[in-house]
């Protein structure tokens, strides 16, 4: 589906991008031949019976497979119904046996594990339309392979303003995709004559931490309960990697956490965690980041708060009068968004840190005396409010710790909750104001943030969410403007507590576009607060904290290289990624000398004849 289309029908392209373009023009692009997708004399007609023509073109002789189709409906009406092919039109009725060997079968689950999940997660009782037959070209038997069982299901009403409501919501998305999904393991456990398992939902309460020396660890809590969701998880499998959308293979783990040995101090790591069961393998938990402590701990705690996941997180495409909701997929696999635009630029400003993320304090707070600066990411807002995590942020930093909070919505959570005096107190904000707009930010020429350029917002490009309403503010007697909305309202204030400082921001700085500006109010806010990375740790036979001085070969703490060479430390992302690969420190004399003992015996040696 990537690209754009290049099938000129008529005089040109569609000027479309390839996933928007039917199966016509798909099968065409994909290489089936004529007889998929070119069986009649009009475009449409083709496309109808070309997505079936196409299952069967791609479904291998003897290989168990069904033929599902997903519609949203339209003319009237509410709820979900469920098609096979008959030879009666589509006016509710229901002839069975009429498609495919299985059809009906496969048809009554669809029809009842979406009804079941729309019953939970829409509001109940949803109106359940059945099962019913017509003559949808794209199910009649014609069309599919004998042994391939067909059906279509037609979700919700796309022109009822009730259902539309649902359907925006990415995650009813995922409930509806969901439902399907266990339908249809359920129809092949039923084949088969065994019990359905259905793939686990995914992990929560993510926290990824320094835990000693050349040490991370990640925990995490299982999956919320779901009366529509899967089973539970047997194991777990844990991805590393060194950017948010890069992982490795993974790691199966049984319990609810994981440690990685001989990681090498000074590196950015992402983490994300899957549920596994028999049936399979959950989505993965949105990452969380950890900056690698040559100490073994860390003195900066991100907390990543960012959980909202609705419609306004949509890309909105098209006029700005009638735009067209779009959900990115990139947002179904990280819709924090947040982490991607904090961890670099602290690692770049030399910091060491970890990551929670909010839903891991309801396990109980962090030990708030090990980190001097917090960078709680709110982004857009997040579900849940926790009072006991502002308090302990509050007596956090009245010890003297050091507080960075940005994200939009802030002050009106704090209102909405009752906390407009924590607001005052912690924040250093009398009064919020929506300042919504697509706005640049500009900073006082006295300032904390002194000589640095002006930085457009990102308002939801391609690239970054839309902040929604961001929040201008009044500092209070005891805080500082330091950062303007184009030039005007204040988007950001400074308030000291005595030795501990709060620095907030009325805008989510993931959305500040350029990644130099980000690194330099980065670089100026730890630079403010005095927090200092911790010094190594000298090692005990383990991990390296210095390069090697035996040999001159590039060592694993230089750029990633053919001729990189790793030690006992695990590099990710480089060249070697697994430690090991030479002779451990203190062998390497020994085997030099051994090597010239061997070569002047065999110079001494008598020529053979």
């Amino acid at each position: 589906g990537g690209g754009m289309g290049i099938i000129s029908r008529g005089t040109s392209t569609s000027g479309h991008p390839r996933f928007e373009e039917c199966c016509r023009y798909h099968a065409q692009f994909a290489g089936a031949p004529a007889s998929v997708y070119d069986t009649s004399s009009a475009d449409n007609n083709d496309d109808v019976t070309c997505r079936s023509r196409l299952a069967a073109w791609i479904h291998e002789t003897g290989e168990d497979a069904v033929y599902f189709s997903y519609h949203t409906n339209a003319g009237g009406g509410r709820g979900t119904s469920t098609y096979t092919y008959s030879n009666n039109p589509p006016d509710g009725s229901y002839v069975p046996g009429a498609g495919t060997a299985g059809s009906d079968e496969l048809a009554a689950r669809i029809q009842s594990y979406v009804v079941a999940a729309a019953n939970v997660h829409f509001e109940s009782p949803w109106s359940d339309r059945g099962v019913r037959s017509a003559y949808f070209g794209e199910l009649n038997p014609s069309y599919h392979d004998s042994d391939v069982p067909a059906a279509l299901v037609e979700a919700l009403f796309h022109d009822s303003t009730a259902d539309t409501a649902y359907y925006r919501e990415p995650f009813s998305r995922y409930v509806l995709g969901r439902a399907v999904c266990h339908a249809i393991i359920d129809y092949f456990s039923y084949a088969d004559g065994t019990t359905p398992v259905f793939p686990p939902e995914p992990p929560v309460g993510l926290k990824v931490f320094n835990d000693g020396p050349g040490r991370i660890t990640a925990q995490w809590q299982p999956p919320l309960p779901d009366a529509a969701g899967g089973d539970d998880p047997t194991s777990y499998r844990v991805y590393m990697g060194p950017l948010a959308t890069a992982f490795n293979e993974g790691t199966t783990v049984d319990g609810t956490s994981a440690s990685f040995d001989d990681i090498l101090p000074g590196q950015t790591l992402y983490i994300k965690v899957t549920a596994v069961n028999a049936a399979g393998e959950s989505l993965a938990t949105p990452p969380a980041a950890v900056g690698v402590s040559p100490s073994g701990t860390a003195n900066v705690l991100i907390i990543d708060g960012f959980t909202r996941f609705d419609s306004s997180m949509n890309f909105m495409e098209g006029t700005t009068a009638d735009p067209s909701h779009r959900i990115l997929l990139r947002k179904l696999y990280d819709h924090r968004e947040g982490i991607r635009n904090h961890a670099p630029e602290l690692g770049r400003a030399g910091m060491v840190f970890d990551t929670w993320h909010i839903e891991a304090t309801s396990g109980g707070m962090p030990s708030w005396d090990q980190y001097e600066l917090v960078d709680f990411i709110t982004g857009k807002g997040h579900d849940s409010f926790p009072t006991e995590l502002w308090a302990d942020l509050e007596q956090f930093v009245s010890d003297g710790g050091n507080l960075f909070v940005s994200g939009s919505h802030v002050y009106e959570s704090f209102s909405d909750h009752g906390l407009t005096s924590t607001a005052q107190s912690l924040l250093g904000v009398d009064a919020g104001a929506p300042a919504d707009g697509n706005f640049s930010v500009t900073y006082t020429t006295d300032g904390l943030f002194s000589g640095i350029t002006e930085s457009p917002i990102n308002y939801g490009t391609l690239t970054g969410y839309h902040p929604g309403i961001m929040e201008s503010f009044t500092p209070s007697a005891d805080a500082t403007g330091q950062i303007l909305y184009s030039g005007a309202a204040q988007a950001g204030v400074i308030h000291s507590h005595g030795s501990g400082t709060v620095i907030f921001f009325g805008f989510p700085f993931e959305n500040v576009e350029n990644s130099g500006s980000r690194d330099a109010i980065m670089s100026a806010i730890v630079d403010f607060t005095g927090v200092q990375a911790p010094e190594a740790v000298e090692p005990d036979g383990g991990v390296d904290a210095e390069p090697d001085s035996e040999t001159d070969a590039d060592t694993d703490a230089g750029p990633c290289g053919p001729n990189t060479v790793c030690t006992t430390e695990t590099v990710i992302g480089c060249h070697c990624n697994s430690g090991n690969t030479k002779p451990p420190r203190g062998l390497l004399l020994p085997l030099i000398l051994m090597g010239v003992v061997l070569w002047y015996r065999r110079r001494s040696l008598p020529e053979s004849r």
